[in-house]
Order: structure tokens, then C-alpha cells, then sequence
């Protein structure tokens, strides 16, 4: 159970807990498997053991089933066409059906009536609720009947990639008996940071914008630095920087989805590059094997277009706030705990720096083994992406001056304004 040490820390969820996600059964129904990867990856990770996809396409999936039986070896897990599916009254398994508008009339049309999870997946949108019966369904597509088919591939995948990873924690959360269920529905905006707003047309369409000449450095390659970096790579961005000085542990595994099994005792830049480059041919990778100080900071970020705090301790994003100040590099930071997580966003002399969001203290200096229900560092990295992109195209984020938080057991956000503390050793000067 060393794999799942995270979570099984965490009071709510416990060996007990974690005994019944291994138990589990999970089908997922999606039109390929770029609409769902990254919650096989997640499900795999937190310890489902049994998930079956059924997909209206079912091509270019064998490297990523291999990396997601590798991340979890106990993973028992079948790839049929979505014609073959038939609701298992017996088995009783969690039912998943992820797609666009479209997607989910087509199938809900030749499913029988029963429970299913639906997650429909608009750029930049994404709606999510449990049904129970074909009214609720009828409802849900009623209430999305603005969710029409656009083509933006980089909004489309960020709320397939989002999706991923909010609906691995309904899952732990269902299974479990935790937190606020999704018979209530949960709606979601990535461009404004909102969440259970009306649904309304898309404002913004990015259409197939080419990210190929972007260059964008993440460092640390674990919980947060997985999601970050595969979604950056799925959208195609040319140049991905990855700074990490720490080698694959067995107990990172229930979370942090770059590594695998095979790779325990590997360092973590090169187990992330093998991975990348397998999925992701295109982009090019460029490994730093290293911690960052406050000497090499500077040397290290200058090339690149933004930067991604995905670090696991306050004196490090200390060091790399101050570098992306001093080289006036925009600077994606999140941090998460428990059930619990936060992102902002940060533009150099123009917005409250990390300094004036958490003013330094001695005890930040003490590194504690926290607790990490594994899916939840990927809703906080996709995040990140998202304003990434946001950043690299020019559109002015919400959270630019303000800290999203986000509490994992209500499916919760909240926006947090700061402002720019003139006693900061770097915004008062």
C-alpha cells in the first residue's frame, strides 16, 4: 500500500477507504481516447483496478493503456468499441459518459435508462451531474443547449484534460462517501475562473492556433508538474523546459501520472522526457537535472516564454518568484493539500508578486509529508496550463491579481483578490 501512502494519510479516506477504490469498477464512454486520457491516468493512479473504455473510435490508444498498467500494475483494464456497450446491472459500476453535446445525445440515444455520470465538454466549458434516470439526462442537454460544436482544439482539450480530473475525485468521493455529491450538477467557466454560472455561448475561439514557436518552463515533474506538462504538450506548445533534481519514488505514484513503475529510482526529468516523447514526438523537451538556487534561478528562466511554479515547498517558489521578477517572465503558481488547492497567476510589476500573497516565515522553511488525494493536483495543474495559454496568446486572466481556491470534497472555487503589499522586499522597491 506504499503506492497510496498520500492518500491513505488522509483521515478521510484511510486503508479502509482506499480497500474500496481498489474495488471499484469504473466504465468510461468517450469518442476517443484524447477525450479521456487523462482521467484513465488519474483513476489508475488513485488506485481504481478495473475500467473498462468504450470508445466510438478506438485507434492510438496502446501507448498511453501501457503507461496507465505501468503506473498501476494491478490495473485490469479492456479497450472495446462503444457499440459493444451494455449496462451491467449486476456489477453495479461507476458509469462515466464524457464527451461534447453531440457525443453524449448520440449515445444516451442507444444506452439503456440507469445511472450514469455526464460530462459534456465545450471549450473553455465544461458541465458535469449524476443521473439517474433519462429525464435528468433530457434536462442536463436541455440546460447545454448552447454547447455547440466549435473548432478550438486548445480550449477543447483543456476541458477535457479539466474534466479528467474533477471527475477522478467524484469518483473517490462517490465511492467513499465524501463531500458534496453531483446530483446537484456543477458547471464551469476556464476563461473566467467561475464556477455554476449560467450556461451561455462561448465567448472566445482560438480555432487551431499553433503553439509551435511557444516555450514554456515547469518546474518540478510531480504532482503538479504531471498534468501541467502533458496538457501543455497535448496543446502542441514547441518547447517544454523541465526543471527537477529528484528521481521516482513508489510513493509518488498515486498522483504524479509523468511516472511509472518502471521507472522508480529514475530521475524524474529524464522518466517525464521518455514519456513526452513517446506521446508527443512534436515537442521538444529539454531536461534540467537540477534544483534551482538563488544563483541560477535567472540563468535558467530567461529563454522561456512563461514559467510554472510546480514545487512542493515555500522557500523554492520564494526563489523562483523573485527570478521571474527580475527577468519580467510571467509566473503560473499553484500549491495543494489534502483535498484542498490554489492557483494565480502572476505578471511581474504588474500584480502582488508570491512575496505579497505569503509573506516569509521561519517554519516555511521545515519541509512536513502532507497528505494528497492523487486527482487533485491534476485539477490544479490544469488550471495552471489554462493560464498558461492565457498568458502566451494575450488574454487577460482573472486571476491575475487573485488566488483561485478550490475545495476538492464541495467542488467549490473561490476567487481571493490581493493586493500589492508596499512592504514587499521586491514590489516596494
Amino acid at each position: 500500500m506504499d503506492r497510496f501512502r498520500r492518500q491513505i494519510i488522509i483521515p478521510q479516506i484511510g486503508e479502509k477507504g482506499q480497500k474500496k477504490l481498489m474495488e471499484e469498477k469504473v466504465e468510461v464512454l468517450a469518442e476517443k481516447i484524447e477525450n479521456c486520457d487523462l482521467l484513465l491516468l488519474y483513476l489508475a493512479a488513485v488506485g481504481i483496478n478495473n475500467i473498462t473504455l468504450f470508445l466510438s473510435k478506438v485507434s492510438n490508444v496502446d501507448s498511453i493503456v501501457q503507461h496507465a498498467k505501468d503506473l498501476n500494475p494491478s490495473l485490469n483494464i479492456e479497450i472495446k468499441g462503444i457499440i459493444n456497450y451494455i449496462k451491467s446491472d449486476y456489477e453495479k459500476p461507476t458509469t462515466i459518459i464524457v464527451g461534447d453535446r453531440s457525443f453524449i445525445e448520440e449515445v444516451i440515444e442507444k444506452v439503456e435508462e440507469g445511472s450514469y455520470i455526464i460530462a459534456i465538454a465545450q471549450p473553455w466549458r465544461v458541465y458535469i451531474k449524476e443521473c439517474n434516470n433519462q429525464k435528468d439526462v433530457e434536462r442536463i442537454l436541455f440546460q447545454a443547449k448552447d454547447f455547440e460544436k466549435e473548432e478550438d482544439t486548445i480550449g477543447l482539450n483543456l476541458s477535457c484534460n479539466f474534466l479528467g480530473t474533477i471527475l477522478t475525485t467524484e469518483v473517490i468521493k462517490k465511492v467513499i462517501g465524501l463531500g458534496v455529491s453531483l446530483h446537484g450538477g456543477f458547471t464551469f467557466d476556464l476563461l473566467t475562473s467561475d464556477s455554476n454560472l449560467e450556461l451561455g455561448e462561448n465567448r472566445i475561439n482560438l480555432g487551431n492556433l499553433n503553439l509551435r514557436d511557444k516555450k514554456v518552463l515547469v518546474v518540478g515533474t510531480g504532482g503538479l508538474g504531471s498534468p501541467v506538462t502533458l496538457t501543455l504538450a497535448k496543446l502542441g506548445i514547441g518547447t517544454i523546459g523541465l526543471v527537477d533534481y529528484d528521481q521516482v519514488e513508489m510513493s509518488n505514484l498515486n498522483r504524479q501520472i509523468l511516472h511509472s513503475t518502471s521507472k522508480i529510482g529514475v530521475a524524474k526529468v529524464e522518466s517525464a522526457q521518455k514519456l513526452l516523447s513517446s506521446l508527443y514526438p512534436d515537442v521538444k523537451i529539454v531536461p534540467y537535472k537540477l534544483k534551482v538556487t538563488d544563483e541560477n534561478v535567472q540563468e535558467i528562466i530567461k529563454d522561456y516564454g512563461v514559467v510554472v511554479g510546480a514545487l512542493d515547498n515555500i522557500p523554492s517558489r520564494y526563489i523562483l518568484n523573485d527570478g521571474c521578477y527580475w527577468e519580467n517572465i510571467p509566473y503560473v503558481e499553484g500549491a495543494i493539500k489534502t483535498f484542498y488547492g490554489q492557483v494565480t497567476n502572476i505578471i511581474p510589476k504588474v500584480t502582488p508578486c508570491y512575496r505579497c500573497m505569503v509573506p516569509e516565515k521561519e517554519d516555511y522553511f521545515v519541509k512536513r509529508e502532507i497528505g494528497i488525494v492523487g486527482s487533485l493536483p491534476g485539477t490544479i495543474g490544469v488550471l495552471q496550463s489554462v493560464e498558461v495559454i492565457k498568458n502566451l496568446v494575450g488574454i487577460k486572466s482573472n486571476l491575475q491579481g487573485s488566488v483561485l481556491m478550490y475545495d476538492g470534497l464541495e467542488r467549490d472555487f473561490i476567487k481571493i483578490p490581493f493586493m500589492i503589499n508596499h512592504k514587499c522586499q521586491l514590489c516596494s522597491l
